[in-house]
Formats: structure tokens, C-alpha cells, sequence
């Protein structure tokens, strides 16, 4: 271990320090990320400051309150809801006899935990050296040491050379493993782009198991029976593939006092990409989902469709092969839809595989035609929804013909062999039930000629997905 530091525990005092006339990180915000770490806070501290105090970040007085909580709560770890300077974490960490976390260092665990693949494990481990080398400035207590003979750069080489020396080897070691990956994945996206991808929507009314469905894709819910293939692996043996897709899921709670700006930089700074590249990155995607012009707003003040879209951007980061979304319409206005979808559709334009579910039915048939459709977690039907429709041959199609004279132009179409069946549903409108809608719509058209009606409209009312669903699943609801 390079950090000659006290050992962590499991309860917490939470230090947040407000300064005067600066734009504060949210208290919540860092409750919340510390319960994720499953830390748990037994004591949160306020204290208000004009500027930080130079050498603990607080006043002295602050520092003995802390030592009296510290022992109080029978806690041995502080979190700081700031960002300090090596020196003023040092200097608390020695003055009350604990480690301290920071806000940057509680979001780097974070994202330790929950990094599945092989690539987004590389990513926090570069994200993490790369951290650890700014805190060598007079972080440890033996850089006044000296140390000579193999491995070292002549006799005298301070302990704290040979650490910088260290990260910096280790840095570029993980650096030159996510350009290896960068590769391949280019590679492949060329590949992507010379066969084209489809945009595949999974539909379904509630419990039909979309979302449980896109959690075991994604490793949050082991399969009770059965197996899980992600690009032809076992997730659940290997990770690598996690490195491929970005996942929008449906309800994730998402960090409101950052800008948009801030989160998705954060993110791509997780990828290994400099400060710079982040910043880049980060305008390139808010750009491409329409953000750009409120990428330094909070997101805590964006509207639902603002914040899918933003979820959209933060997937898009990694460059994936896949994406999943899990209900990005869902709370969002007829515009916001408007917006998302056209997004999606742009997506599958650039070669990427697309996989959204949605209850929005009408709106899934503006993004593509090739549906998936579940109930109770059993698959029922799968390709283009118009093919779907024609292999349900026990059910004929309806053809709604607004006209002067249903009873009329029945007596027209009733010797076209396609029609199966004759209904007068009122006195407008004839009802024409048809095993072969294609054979009935060539026909038709003669007929209307030949008789000489007058037809207002023709509809195909029951060809559309939110029927196709009823019929398969026998009616349901949402």
C-alpha cells in the first residue's frame, strides 16, 4: 500500500462545510452517496466558513468537536463533503486520528464497486492512480526516508520519487491497455457500420418482465433458471462484454446538484480520457441528444425528458456497441417523446444496436418495426410487426371503409375471395374481415370503381402493435 493511513470503519461522521458566496455541494446528495458505499453516517456536522482554513480545511475549534463526535459515535472514519488539498488531509487525518474521505474519493469507490467489465475496471483503476498522484505532495509520513539497490534509481532515491515513479509506471501501463480496447471496439464499430444494425423494441403491459429482463442482460439479477448471453458470453462468468453496452435504465437516481456537464465529463474521465478529452466528450454527446446549450445548468432543475436525455449522454460515453433503454418515454411530454425518438432513430442510423422497451405502444411504432413481445417473462413473438400480424392466421384482419352506403359496397366486395367475414358496425362504416389483407387491398379498388361508391376512408384498425399485443395475450391491460 502506498498510504500509510488509519484503517477504515463502517461509521461516519459527515463534515459539511459551507462557504460563503461559492456554489456548495449538496448535503443529500452526499448522504446518499455515502449509503451507497454502505458507509453508514451516524452523525452529520454543519459548519459555516468565510474560506477554508489552510491547514485543516476547518478552524481548530471544529477539529476538537470532531475528535469529541469521533469518540461520541464510536466512529473512525470522516467523510468531507468538499474536495481538500493533500496537506489539509493530512493534517486532519493526524489531528483526529481517522481517515478521511473526500467527495472525489467517495465517488472513486463508488464506482470501484460497481465497475463489472474488464474495461470499466481499468478506467477506475487509472481514474484512481491518477488521483493518488496528486495526493503524493506531503501525504505520507516517511518521504523524508531514503532508500538504495535494486529497483532503484541510485542510492539515494527519496521514497517519495519512488512512488511517483511507481503510479507513473502504473499509469502508463493502464493507459496503454484502454487504447488496446479503444482499438478493438473501433474496429468493430467499422464493422458495425459496413452490416448495419437494427433499432429492436421489447414491449409488453406491466410485469410482462422488460425491466427484469434488461437487469439480468446487465448483472443485476441473477437468472433463475436458464442461461444469459451477452455477445456470446456469459456475463454472469465474464464481464468483458458490460464493456460494449450502455445501459439507460428506467428509474436511476441521478446526482442533481451536478450540471449536465459535470456528470457526463465525470463519467469520461472514468473512461481514462484526460481533463480535456472529458470536457470534449462531454459537449460532443450533450450535443448530440440536444443539450448542449444547458450543459452547465444543474440537472436537479431539468424536466423529465432533460434528464433522459441526459441518462442517453452518459450511456453514449464509452462509445457502445449496444444501448439499452428501459423506458426512456415514460413521464415525458409529447414534444420531450418527439425529441428522444428522433435520438434513437439517429442511433440506429450510425450502426448502433438499439434495444428499447417502452408501454407507449403508438410511439415504439414511429422508432422501428421489428418488436419483441413478452408477457409473464415468456417470449411470444419476435420479427417485423407486420409479418407478426400475418402469421396469426386465426385471426382475420379488419378493414374499416367509411362510405354513403356500407350495405351497398357489401354487396360489391362480397364475391372478392379474400373477405372472410361482413360486419355493419353503423351507418357509415362497413367492417370487412379478411384472412389476406394484401389479396383484399388489391381488389378493393375495382370494386369501389365498379360500383361507383363513395368512400370517406379506409383504416386497418386492429394491424397496429397495441392490438397485435391484445390478441396475443388475450386482452391484459397496463
Amino acid at each position: 500500500m502506498l498510504f500509510e493511513r488509519p484503517e477504515a470503519g463502517g461509521k461516519a461522521v459527515l463534515l459539511q462545510v459551507e462557504l460563503r458566496r461559492q456554489n456548495n455541494p449538496d448535503q443529500d446528495e452526499f448522504v446518499e452517496l455515502a449509503r451507497s458505499a454502505q458507509i453508514d453516517v451516524v452523525h452529520v456536522e454543519c459548519v459555516k466558513r468565510d474560506a477554508p482554513h489552510p491547514r485543516w480545511f476547518v478552524g481548530s475549534g471544529k477539529v476538537d468537536e470532531l475528535k469529541g463526535l469521533l469518540r461520541w459515535a464510536d466512529a473512525s472514519l470522516v467523510l468531507v463533503n468538499h474536495d481538500l488539498s493533500p496537506g489539509q488531509q493530512r493534517n486532519l487525518e493526524q489531528a483526529l486520528d481517522c481517515r478521511i474521505i473526500t467527495r472525489t474519493e467517495l465517488i472513486l469507490t463508488i464506482f470501484a464497486e460497481r465497475a463489472r467489465s474488464h474495461e470499466g475496471q481499468l478506467q477506475v483503476e487509472l481514474a484512481q492512480l491518477k488521483h493518488a498522484q496528486t495526493r503524493l505532495v506531503r501525504g505520507w509520513t516517511h518521504l523524508d526516508r531514503q532508500k538504495g539497490g535494486i529497483g532503484m534509481r541510485g542510492a539515494g532515491e527519496k521514497q517519495i520519487e519512488l512512488d511517483q515513479r511507481m503510479l507513473s509506471e502504473r499509469v502508463k501501463v493502464t493507459e496503454q491497455k484502454l487504447h488496446d480496447v479503444s482499438r478493438r471496439r473501433l474496429q468493430n464499430r467499422r464493422g458495425r457500420n459496413r452490416t448495419g444494425t437494427p433499432t429492436v423494441s421489447l414491449v409488453g403491459y406491466t410485469n410482462a418482465g422488460k425491466s427484469t429482463l434488461f437487469k439480468i442482460l446487465m448483472g443485476k439479477l441473477k437468472p433463475s433458471s436458464g442461461q444469459v448471453r451477452l455477445f456470446g458470453t456469459n456475463p454472469w462468468k465474464n464481464p468483458a462484454p458490460y464493456s460494449r453496452v450502455g445501459f439507460v435504465p428506467e428509474g436511476e437516481k441521478m446526482y442533481d446538484w451536478m450540471t449536465a456537464h459535470d456528470f457526463i465529463a465525470t463519467f469520461a474521465r472514468l473512461n481514462g480520457l484526460t481533463r480535456d478529452e472529458a470536457k470534449l466528450e462531454a459537449d460532443r454527446v450533450l450535443d448530440f441528444v440536444g443539450l448542449l446549450d444547458v450543459a452547465h445548468k444543474q440537472i436537479g432543475r431539468f424536466s423529465k425528458g432533460m434528464r433522459q436525455r441526459t441518462k442517453i449522454a452518459h450511456a453514449l460515453v464509452n462509445d457502445p456497441e449496444l444501448i439499452i433503454l428501459d423506458e426512456p418515454l415514460q413521464g415525458c411530454d409529447p414534444l420531450a417523446r418527439t425529441t428522444i425518438m428522433n435520438v434513437i432513430r439517429e442511433l440506429g442510423r450510425m450502426g448502433r444496436t438499439v434495444i428499447v422497451s417502452s408501454h407507449i405502444l403508438t410511439e415504439i411504432e414511429r422508432i422501428t418495426e421489428q418488436i419483441v413481445i413478452l408477457h409473464h417473462g415468456r417470449l411470444l413473438a419476435l420479427g417485423n410487426l407486420h409479418a407478426i400480424r400475418e402469421k396469426m392466421d386465426n385471426i382475420p384482419h379488419r378493414i374499416d371503409i367509411g362510405c354513403e352506403s356500407p350495405k351497398q359496397l357489401a354487396k360489391s366486395v362480397i364475391d372478392i375471395d379474400a373477405v372472410h367475414g361482413i360486419i355493419f358496425q353503423n351507418p357509415e362504416v362497413l367492417t370487412v374481415q379478411t384472412r389476406n389483407l394484401g389479396d383484399f387491398h388489391s381488389n378493393l379498388p375495382s370494386a369501389i370503381i365498379e360500383g361507383n361508391h363513395k368512400v370517406t376512408s379506409i383504416d386497418n384498425p386492429d394491424d397496429d402493435l397495441a392490438s397485435i399485443l391484445g390478441y396475443l395475450t388475450g386482452g391484459g391491460g397496463y
